[in-house]
């Protein structure tokens, strides 16, 4: 069975130091109960997402600097789906193919690269962060898709509730980077 790599890397313009990876540990899940929590500083993560059985990684983490939060897939070869939701699971904002076809959020998602932009509302707190291939669609209790366009730091659909469930398109696993 092949599988995904998830590394993602957390951007800051305060300061320049070593890399600290957080390595997932056993399956991430894919709701908010299930989420991994990451309890340490870091500046990325890892992770495997494998085929038919874990389609969608959650992590829960704090943000500190919304100003200058961002996240990105930036050198994946696989098209992938990122999702920012707030700690009450809902929708913040979401993205789709902002570099080809990899995802971007936030303001800085790079040392050399710009983003889509300040994520609107963002404050600091605890957030959920979910990775995902293309054709893969957060939805609320009803069953209604909690994001509408993806582009940009997409837009979260009036009306709908927190994270319930995933539906997503089953695919073959191909390799992907995540960068924060």
């Amino acid at each position: 069975m092949k599988r995904f790599l998830l590394a993602a890397a957390i951007s800051s313009a305060a300061t320049v130091s070593l890399a600290q990876v957080w390595n997932e540990t056993g399956d991430a899940g894919d709701q908010l109960a299930t989420a991994q929590s990451i309890t340490s500083a870091f500046d990325s993560v890892t992770g495997t997402i494998t085929q038919n059985t874990d389609e969608v990684d959650m992590y829960r983490f704090t943000i500190s600097n919304p100003v200058t939060f961002g996240v990105n897939a930036i050198g994946t070869s696989v098209d992938t789906e990122i999702f920012l939701f707030n700690a009450s699971g809902n929708g913040v904002a979401g993205n789709d193919d902002w570099y080809g076809a990899q995802s971007a959020l936030g303001a800085t998602v790079g040392a050399a690269s710009s983003g889509p932009g300040s994520i609107p509302g963002l404050t600091s707190g605890i957030y959920y962060l979910a990775i995902g291939r293309f054709s893969t669609i957060p939805r609320d209790s009803a069953s209604a898709s909690i994001f509408g366009n993806l582009a940009g730091n997409g837009s979260v659909n009036s009306g709908v509730g927190a994270l319930d469930h995933w539906t997503y398109a089953q695919a073959p696993s191909t390799a992907y980077t995540l960068n924060f």
